[in-house]
């Protein structure tokens, strides 16, 4: 068996691959770069537990140190005594007086200081290796594609770089499909999003219920020209769309901010045709517009109060209830995309919905089999992932995407090794609850990570207009675990055993046949895992503290 490892820290493979060469991809330090790799028998604990190795330094983490250590006996008893201690050291060096450090582990020894020290392992050995079992006969959903959104802050920030090289170069490593994070399903708003310049619509005509001034003119300046650019990597990159308002004028509040749309019947046939002929332009720009969600985030959007004749507005925003994305769905879009010639080449998806509130938002439109009739999809994220399971027992023939990656906090935001891991297991959770695509929010943005309002959210690139250099965060690599191996077409596979508070396992075979895991270690300490599948020992493997790691097995 031949295994690719993918991983971010040194690692040790278990003596079942003894002899194989391993090829790792390894993105230590923010840099994906590529090595041979021997594997090498794991550290063995040995029973006695104060086993003692002469002139040896234990090389592991360190707990605590505790002076006025009289002898390695001592020592071994100290760390018996500390939380966590399975491992010690007694430094027994003259310059200074005796000390003892209590270590985490202890991933090997060294003769570093041959003649003053003393090292053993600690009052028991490490927990037993991670079981997981994966049966390549009971899959699950297929999966798509990996994307991003596309917005005006992102191309603003692009073009601070040094030239068009480096701006390439970016969207090589975002965008290809040979060595990027190989995105090839991507959002785009339709008309202005939080991190837009500032509002507009597609059509800021007041009254023109026929959309004759539907423009492209502001996406012609930024958007299209970004869209175009990644098009040049891969020239296949399919699209999907979500409005995070409509047009000022048909709003019950006449706010971009705030406010739903309006109730009246002229108003709502308007705005289908409003969104169908969005998407025909694009298309006419030679774009792979396929899919369009009926609205952002319906939950948001401050309502209109008709009474004070206000609403307190904010980033481009619309709200909806559930009744009312049914109804506009049934009695408005899904004719207009049928009359209009394109409801078999743009699918609609209802929303992106980021709560779990199936029974509110969800159910009044798959209850209705007139309304359901026009729905390709369903858009989640956040704590959406909670509705997944209902909506597939309700409509299993829909897709169900993640639609936004959680944005990040701080200002500007942490794009830290935390951040990074839980976007691995923000993918891990949706994936396994039947996500066929995952979309990240903003892919690049500046170092301020500020959008058109103020605030500052993460992003896998960040982009300094000062150095004029390219950051690529741990969510980049994070989501590069996925991405890169997790080919269109290939199946979720079952797999069981590998979710812990602090371990996380999850496996995909690919169209050619290839197997490919991918494991999260978010502990203080390494964690020995085997991997098996219902007939055979896989490998053996094991995964460093705080570390992401993919394993590709040639079945």
């Amino acid at each position: 068996t031949l295994l690719l490892l993918l991983e971010w820290s040194s690692y040790t493979v278990g003596a079942s691959l003894q002899g194989t060469i391993i090829w790792i991809c390894s993105t230590e330090g923010n840099v994906w770069q590529n090595k041979t790799f021997q594997p090498q028998e794991p550290i063995q604990y040995p029973n006695d537990i104060c086993s003692m190795q002469q002139g040896l330094d234990c090389n592991g983490n360190d707990i605590v140190r505790k002076d006025g250590i009289k002898s390695a006996a001592d020592c071994c008893a100290f760390c018996k005594t500390v939380s966590g201690c399975l491992a010690w050291t007694y430094d027994t060096n003259p310059s200074h007086p005796p000390y003892c450090f209590a270590k985490h582990n202890c991933d090997g020894m060294s003769h570093k200081y041959p003649n003053t020290t003393i090292s053993g392992y600690g009052p028991s050995p490490p927990p037993g290796p991670l079981a997981v079992v994966i049966d390549t006969h009971r899959t699950n959903q297929t999966m798509e594609g990996f994307g991003g959104c596309f917005n005006e802050k992102g191309w603003d920030a692009l073009n601070a770089l040094e030239n068009e090289t480096a701006l390439m170069e970016v969207l090589k490593n975002i965008f290809s499909m040979e060595t990027g994070l190989k995105y090839s399903i991507n959002r785009m708003p339709i008309g202005s999003s939080d991190f837009a310049d500032s509002y507009y619509s597609l059509d800021d005509t007041p009254g023109d219920f026929g959309i004759n001034n539907l423009s492209l003119a502001r996406d012609k300046e930024k958007l299209i020209p970004y869209i175009k650019a990644a098009m040049e990597i891969n020239p296949s990159l399919r699209l999907w769309g979500s409005p995070w308002t409509g047009p000022e004028w048909m709003k019950d509040s006449d706010n971009y901010g705030c406010g739903s749309l309006s109730s009246d019947n002229q108003t709502r046939r308007a705005y289908a045709l409003y969104l169908a002929k969005a998407a025909k332009a694009y298309i006419a720009q030679g774009l792979h517009f396929e899919h369009l969600a009926i609205q952002n985030e319906p939950n948001q959007g401050d309502v209109w109060d008709p009474v004070k004749k206000s609403c307190h507005p904010s980033y481009p925003k619309m709200h909806w209830n559930g009744t009312q994305l049914h109804t506009f769905l049934r009695d408005h879009l899904g004719p207009t995309f049928v009359n209009e010639g394109i409801f078999d080449t743009v699918g609609i998806f209802l929303a992106t919905f980021p709560v779990d509130d199936f029974t509110n938002y969800v159910e009044p439109t798959l209850s209705d089999t007139q309304a359901v009739k026009y729905l390709s999809g369903i858009g989640l994220q956040y704590a959406g992932v909670g509705m997944m399971p209902q909506i597939h027992a309700m409509a299993p023939q829909l897709k169900m995407w993640e639609t936004e990656t959680p944005c990040g906090s701080g200002h500007p935001c942490d794009n830290n090794w935390d951040w990074g891991e839980s976007q691995w297991n923000y993918m891990y959770n949706f994936i396994n609850n039947g996500a066929s695509v995952y979309s990240q929010w903003n892919i690049i943005l500046d170092e301020t990570g500020e959008s058109g309002w103020g605030w500052s959210q993460c992003s896998p690139v960040t982009i300094n207009r000062t150095s004029k250099t390219a950051i690529y965060n741990p969510s980049y690599y994070a989501t590069k675990h996925y991405s890169f191996f997790v080919e269109a077409g290939a199946k979720l596979v079952q797999t069981t055993g590998g979710d812990t508070d602090s371990q996380k396992v999850i496996s995909f075979l690919n169209p050619d046949g290839r197997l490919v895991v991918i494991a999260l270690n978010t502990a203080e300490n390494a964690t020995n895992i085997v991997v098996n599948s219902t007939t055979t020992q896989l490998f053996t493997a094991s995964l460093p503290a705080h570390s992401m790691n993919t394993f590709i097995v040639n079945t």
